[in-house]
């Protein structure tokens, strides 16, 4: 059985979530791809290399969420830069309420019985 702590598991939560965090991203405003691996990195490495931000780029560009316009640059060739389409802002909302809900649910089933403890749930459940 895989640990939560283990660097396999925090991968697979990783990628589940990057789809989201994208969308988050570039929520705030249009975004080169660079700009975006800078923002999902400093969170808590979201994201693992930049390559990966490419191909799944091109994924939620084919599923209608992102589009793209080339931007000319001063210092080198024309790069794409994203932006959220009306679908992906929809799908952002969609994966936002889905997120609190979840959360809500997990936070339910970590509650202990005492709101004063100050050990984790997973900490009281070692010692018993």
């Amino acid at each position: 059985m895989v640990s939560w702590g283990q660097a396999g598991d925090r991968s697979s939560i990783r990628r589940a979530l990057v789809v989201f965090a994208v969308l988050a991203v570039l929520r705030k405003g249009p975004a080169h791809a660079y700009e975006m691996t800078q923002r999902l990195r400093e969170a808590h490495e979201l994201l693992a290399c930049e390559s990966d931000l490419y191909a799944l780029m091109g994924r939620l560009g084919r599923q209608g969420l992102v589009r793209h316009r080339w931007e000319l640059s001063p210092n080198g060739p024309p790069r794409k830069r994203y932006e959220l389409t009306a679908a992906g802002h929809d799908a952002l909302e969609q994966r936002h309420s889905t997120w609190k809900e979840l959360r809500a649910a997990l936070l339910d089933l970590l509650e202990v019985d005492s709101p004063a403890s100050t050990k984790s749930p997973f900490q009281q459940r070692k010692s018993d």
